[in-house]
């Protein structure tokens, strides 16, 4: 056995594998996305008319429930051509949608200061820090000054949980990807060195029980019943950072 070297080519591999056959109700961004749009709501930070981009989009659960609650302008970028092709094909024509770019290599194709708000969604556990260090660099070029960056990341995620093998040849790799955790300490303390902008909150915050909590409780009221531990609930650290102008 040994633990995976993850290089671009195969993180471009594993995404695009997902892209095509991940359902979309897999993706976490589609199973707490009422609860990010009550969080954005909650702090006033999504507000009509605005602009929003999904980094790191997937699938587009959020995308999709946005564009059915948030009246302005929805964008998406992510870094798997089928995750972007398929968002487009799905959501092109719809009120609010002002689509989606591929990106290979930073920065990307919007223009500067042309976003009120990013959202960035379970991507920073799967980014070493040169990839962090440009993401929030390409973050902060796209927000208009005074707008605000959400982040979320698992909250001190147990690796053994997600880890698996590969049958054929023996490495040892995280399922989906992730190549670090964070503690609300360490990710306060990595966004304040790295971002160049002000982290307003960092907090933990249980999404599903926002979106779907009714489901969740009657499963884990199930399993007890049938003599089960209830399934563990993830805790997402949320971040919010402001950056500086007006």
């Amino acid at each position: 056995m040994h633990e995976i070297n993850w290089t671009p080519d195969k993180v471009k591999r594993i995404w695009d594998y997902y892209g095509r056959h991940l359902p979309r109700e897999q993706y976490f961004s589609y199973e707490a996305a009422d609860g990010i749009i009550k969080f954005l709501r909650g702090r006033a930070i999504l507000k009509r008319g605005m602009s929003v981009l999904d980094y790191g989009c997937g699938a587009g659960g959020l995308m999709e429930k946005l564009l059915k609650k948030f009246d302005g302008r929805v964008y998406g970028l992510d870094f798997s051509k089928n995750s972007v092709d398929f968002v487009n094909d799905r959501f092109r024509g719809k009120p609010g949608y002002g689509g989606a770019l591929y990106v290979e290599n930073l920065p990307s194709g919007y223009d500067r200061e042309s976003m009120d708000i990013v959202v960035c969604i379970e991507v920073i556990e799967h980014l070493e820090d040169v990839l962090l260090k440009a993401t929030l660099d390409e973050i902060a070029r796209v927000l208009k000054p005074g707008g605000h960056l959400v982040i979320s990341t698992p909250n001190d995620e147990n690796f053994a949980i997600n880890n698996t093998i590969c049958p054929e040849c023996g490495c040892v790799f995280h399922r989906w990807q992730h190549v670090r955790k964070w503690t609300r300490e360490s990710l306060a303390g990595c966004l304040r060195e790295m971002s160049g902008m002000a982290v307003t909150s960092v907090e933990a915050i249980t999404f599903n029980r926002l979106g779907w909590g009714v489901i969740v409780y009657l499963r884990d009221k199930l399993m007890e019943k049938m003599g089960m531990a209830p399934m563990p609930r993830m805790r997402s650290l949320v971040a919010v950072l402001r950056k500086k102008g007006v």
